[in-house]
């Protein structure tokens, strides 16, 4: 399929107004997607004669009534599991579909107390490891030796792991434990249309490398304290394990007991949703 660029503009648009909870200016929206403005104000015009979004006395922009949000039963049934994860965690926590080579962020929600960097509900980002190892145990031989290629030695470990535990949980190394809660931080504390979207993605990338390190059966069953980054448990279609629950921890010390307490909360909310 060939890409078109033009089409991709305008999803980022509608994508961006109907995620805000507050109107955006042409020049707000101008930095956050690095989008020229004119292209911007075209967009946003045949936007607004559609129905799509509105513009308020101050020429500011929010989703329309008109957009035709399609709703699924899939997703639908993730809503109150996820609200109950994130209350009882205090975690930010996302939904992924995961395919063979990408997966689609469906369902997000934030904690209150810091945010959840990275992708946003619509976004199809290509599956690099260790993404996807929550639903790759239960994946055919041939989805599982496509993930497998050219990963790391502990891969196997890691897949055995997960089928074990029902879960699997992810850490920054010990000296990078502090910078990842610093860069969180920093996320969480300039709001968007103040950070260029580059920085923020740059950021975010820097995250992602830093909290990757993958828990050992050893390590999750040890009764030292550590960090932890992210716990990820499958979620399960028709007999298929279809979707990944991340919840984000992020935090440069957490007990055992509360490792365990995460773990166990992920897992129940996981399970809800696939039934």
């Amino acid at each position: 399929m060939t890409p078109s660029p033009p089409t991709r503009r305008v999803v980022q648009v509608v994508t961006r107004l109907v995620e805000s909870d507050r109107p955006r200016t042409t020049a707000q929206l101008a930095r956050e997607l690095g989008l020229p403005r004119a292209t911007l104000t075209a967009i946003l015009a045949e936007l607004d004669a559609a129905g799509w979004v509105t513009r308020d006395a101050e020429r500011r922009y929010r989703a329309g009534a008109g957009i035709p949000v399609p709703r699924t039963v899939d997703h639908d049934g993730f809503a109150v599991p996820l609200q109950d994860l994130v209350a009882a965690t205090g975690c930010g926590a996302t939904v992924s579909r995961v395919g063979t080579a990408t997966f689609t962020v469906v369902a997000k929600r934030h904690a209150v107390e810091r945010p959840l960097p990275g992708f946003e509900i619509g976004s199809v980002i290509p599956i690099r490891y260790p993404a996807g190892a929550a639903v790759m145990p239960w994946r055919t031989v041939d989805e599982q030796e496509a993930w497998l290629a050219a990963r790391p030695r502990p891969a196997r470990s890691l897949l055995r792991s997960v089928r074990v535990h029902g879960y699997a949980a992810f850490r920054p190394h010990i000296e990078h434990a502090d910078r990842m809660e610093v860069l969180i931080d920093l996320l969480g504390a300039i709001e968007p249309d103040r950070l260029m979207p580059e920085l923020r993605a740059q950021t975010v990338r820097q995250i992602g490398d830093l909290t990757s390190g993958v828990y050992t059966d050893d390590e999750l069953e040890a009764r030292d304290s550590g960090p932890i980054s992210y716990a990820t448990a499958p979620v399960f279609r028709d007999g298929r394990a279809e979707y990944e629950l991340q919840l984000g921890v992020l935090r440069a010390e957490v007990s055992a007991e509360d490792r365990k307490g995460y773990a166990d909360e992920l897992v129940r909310a996981a399970r809800s949703m696939s039934t």
